[in-house]
């Protein structure tokens, strides 16, 4: 990683030349995520910077997503939200994803349900298989047999667009379609690491800006220096794992303290933070179960 962008990026948030920004939408997040996350080469820095413009949990986690992609996915454009798209219909009624290998390429057919700002996304990575089968074929948006579908609002991160993608043919050329089934298990601590680095980053923040308690300013910072450094290491690794117990462990305390802050500090902020407050142990079970294991 670069170490100048990462250290750079915080001290920005601690002179308050990064502050959380008024993002009603998701198309406004994403105008200032462009400018501002995206061309931050570093994923974990990219998470921070994004989770400390964001002014709601749903562009957090959009923020620390969309790092955890170019993690894992280095082949990512830099610019345009992107989804990794795996879940199928668990009753049936619509079908999976099938491949087809021909000469030139690979055509897939069937349907994704579940696809993470639907309304913007722009590049999609598409799973399929299990295990030591498990490819991933890169397919943007606009490609000729991709059809997005978004739902009704959801009850959980509900200002983040949801939907569901259906693919007739949609054509992925040999360079796109990645054989790599350890890119699932990466991905499985990416997105925590950079999920938390964003929470971490959004406390942060808003605690720094509205001249909250420097307790809780050293807790954030210390959640996202852990996070910086448990992504020097190689995801899959077992202490990755565990060294996220730790971190999401110590971003629910500050979570807590945040939110006592906030009753005092900001009650349309508190109302926005309450309406998605699960994201802050959203991983945690996770983490413990393959800790454990």
């Amino acid at each position: 990683m670069s170490d100048d962008a990462f250290h750079l990026t915080v001290a920005q948030i601690l002179d308050g030349s990064i502050t959380p920004i008024d993002a009603p939408d998701e198309a406004s997040y994403l105008e200032e995520w462009t400018k501002s996350a995206a061309p931050l080469a570093d994923p974990v820095t990219k998470a921070v910077a994004g989770g400390a413009i964001a002014d709601r949990l749903a562009w957090v986690f959009v923020a620390g997503y969309q790092a955890a992609l170019r993690r894992v996915f280095p082949e990512l454009p830099v610019d345009g939200f992107a989804a990794y798209v795996a879940s199928e219909d668990r009753n049936g009624e619509l079908p999976g994803v099938a491949v087809l290998e021909h000469k030139d390429g690979f055509s897939l057919a069937g349907n994704k349900t579940w696809v993470a700002s639907s309304d913007h996304v722009q590049h999609l990575v598409i799973s399929t298989g299990e295990r030591e089968e498990t490819c991933f074929y890169l397919i943007h948006r606009d490609a000729e047999g991709v059809s997005m579908l978004t739902y009704d609002r959801a009850s959980y991160l509900g200002d983040m667009s949801q939907g569901r993608v259906t693919l007739e043919d949609a054509f992925a050329p040999p360079d796109r379609a990645l054989a790599e089934p350890v890119r699932s298990r990466s991905f499985s601590n990416a997105e925590p690491l950079h999920v938390l680095a964003a929470t971490a980053a959004f406390m942060l923040s808003h605690t720094h800006s509205r001249g909250g308690p420097v307790s809780l300013e050293g807790r954030a910072l210390a959640a996202i220096a852990a996070c910086s450094a448990l992504a020097e290491a190689e995801l899959t690794e077992p202490q990755v794992t565990l060294g996220l117990v730790g971190v999401a462990a110590e971003v629910q305390a500050a979570a807590t303290e945040f939110e006592a802050f906030l009753w005092e500090a900001d009650e349309a902020l508190l109302e926005r933070w309450t309406a998605d407050r699960r994201l802050i142990n959203m991983f945690s079970a996770g983490l413990e179960r393959r800790a454990g294991a």
